[in-house]
């Protein structure tokens, strides 16, 4: 939730509440939760959101979240990740269990104190925990692989996002592959919470 994710910060937002308002008539029992994660140095390096099935309630809980701070490129990526794997109360008996990282900046690779996210993707296959991974537009290369191999190791996706929307009219018909660090020869466009209802 650094200064540079305002727009993502938003839209996350209006997907919880459209998966909440959709959600809320159908039988599925689902529960969301959310950690939020910046910097250290930072007013905090991460706050978590505890998982709850009232997906309405949990919509205004996280509805104050704002991007703030910042300032060298790496965020504490690894820190974030880690507390959504053992600080949230998951489950045992879930059918499913998803993380969906969206960052614009790379982690730290620096921080030898803490578990790398290498560790981090280990942790959360052994636990059974996809770890879906979004690429805002900013992300550099180093970012990328990080986010690919995150998902790649526990069985998830890797997607990006460009700013405006998710598809290439959104940005005056720029080239998606320029849009994402060059990195990307195949894409297809949609927006987050069709793709979390699998619609």
């Amino acid at each position: 939730t650094t200064g540079s994710m305002s727009e993502e910060i938003d839209a996350v937002k209006a997907t919880i509440k459209m998966v909440a308002e959709k959600l809320s008539t159908d039988q599925t029992d689902v529960r969301i939760g959310l950690v939020e994660y910046k910097d250290r140095g930072d007013e905090l390096v991460t706050k978590a959101y505890q998982f709850s099935s009232n997906l309405s309630a949990f919509s205004q809980q996280v509805s104050g979240i704002a991007a703030s701070g910042g300032g060298d490129l790496p965020e504490d990526m690894q820190r974030g990740v880690q507390d959504a794997i053992e600080k949230l109360q998951w489950r045992s008996d879930a059918v499913s269990r998803m993380v969906v990282v969206i960052a614009d900046a790379p982690p730290h690779l620096d921080y030898q104190d803490e578990k790398s996210f290498a560790d981090s993707a280990k942790l959360a296959a052994s636990k059974g925990i996809k770890l879906f991974t979004v690429s805002a537009s900013g992300m550099n290369d180093t970012g990328q692989v990080v986010m690919r191999q995150m998902a790649q190791f526990t069985g998830a996706s890797n997607m990006f996002v460009l700013r405006g929307g998710a598809g290439p009219q959104s940005v005056g018909g720029g080239d998606p592959k320029s849009r994402c660090g060059g990195t990307e020869e195949r894409y297809a466009s949609g927006k987050l919470g069709r793709l979390v209802l699998n619609e």
